[in-house]
């Protein structure tokens, strides 16, 4: 029954699988004149895998570095793109990123399509930063060389997502997130207890959207799914505690034949772990979400 809690399944991958990798640091210039900061691993490959985190991630992140690894086996480069402040050592930043940020993505995919030469390209995207990708990959008339795409615990509706945050427990998730954040603002925000405050009185008006309504509205990437002309791989679990009912695109899948839904029972936000019996070592630990990933890619 362990593995089939949410909450651990969401907060003890963070605690037990540390690591780093030995990346190449390249920081480019996003649109509106504002740096990026790029992660490369496992470069002189031919084809190129390019990762963007969750919320208050970074390229260090559990999950990144255990799929980076991974791939390095079957031979891709990896390419992680940090969200604007959230890098190991940052570049300086005017300001901060927010869900639907794709005009970044834009920026990282014209640096690479311009200064490399892969014969194909992946997007993955986890999280926020999944969103991010769908959003990508729906509104843009993108280069052929990107092939596939795959988004892991993603809030496709971000009010539903703000929403079902606001119904965990002591709001756990959302405190620690406003910590992290309030530390980058240069603010105190141990009194924003919802996604809904933090969206109405910084996000929105950060960015240049009217309200909190306006911006989840804009920037969630259910809309766009319809749009999505490459094979796209979408797994969200059904206990994951960021997402609502709306987060789970079930008509979108059966309208566009490009989509592939998986929904597990269990896994959490960015989980997913299960337990196996190896005859040599024993009880090992796996994640079922790169099972299915690799199976997809």
């Amino acid at each position: 029954m362990l593995f089939k809690n949410p909450h651990l399944q969401t907060i003890l991958p963070a605690l037990l699988m540390r690591g780093v990798l030995d990346y190449r640091r390249e920081s480019i210039y996003s649109c509106d004149d504002d740096q990026i900061d790029l992660d490369w691993f496992n470069e002189n490959q031919t084809r190129l895998v390019i990762y963007v985190h969750g919320m208050e991630g970074s390229s260090n992140d559990h999950y990144i570095i255990r799929l980076i690894k991974l791939l390095t086996q079957h031979n891709y480069t990896a390419l992680v793109m940090n969200l604007r402040s959230c890098a190991p050592d940052p570049s300086p930043c005017k300001k901060l990123y927010h869900s639907g940020m794709s005009e970044d993505l834009d920026s990282v995919l014209d640096w690479v399509l311009d200064h490399y030469q892969y014969k194909e390209i992946v997007l993955i995207g986890f999280s926020i930063g999944a969103n991010i990708v769908l959003k990508y990959i729906g509104e843009k008339q993108i280069n052929k060389k990107i092939s596939k795409a795959i988004a892991v615990s993603v809030p496709l509706d971000l009010a539903s997502s703000a929403k079902a945050l606001d119904m965990v427990p002591g709001q756990f998730y959302t405190r620690y997130l406003m910590k992290k954040l309030g530390r980058k603002l240069n603010k105190d925000l141990s009194h924003i207890r919802s996604f809904y405050e933090y969206d109405q009185n910084y996000t929105a008006p950060m960015h240049g959207f009217v309200d909190n309504f306006d911006y989840w509205q804009k920037s969630s990437s259910k809309q766009f799914l319809e749009k999505i002309n490459i094979p796209t791989l979408i797994i969200n679990s059904l206990d994951d505690p960021f997402l609502g009912p709306e987060c789970f695109p079930f008509q979108e899948q059966n309208n566009n034949t490009n989509l592939r839904l998986i929904t597990p029972d269990f896994g959490g936000h960015l989980g997913f772990m299960e337990l196996s019996l190896d005859m040599s070592r024993g009880l090992k630990i796996n994640f079922s979400h790169e099972k299915y990933i690799l199976e997809f890619l």
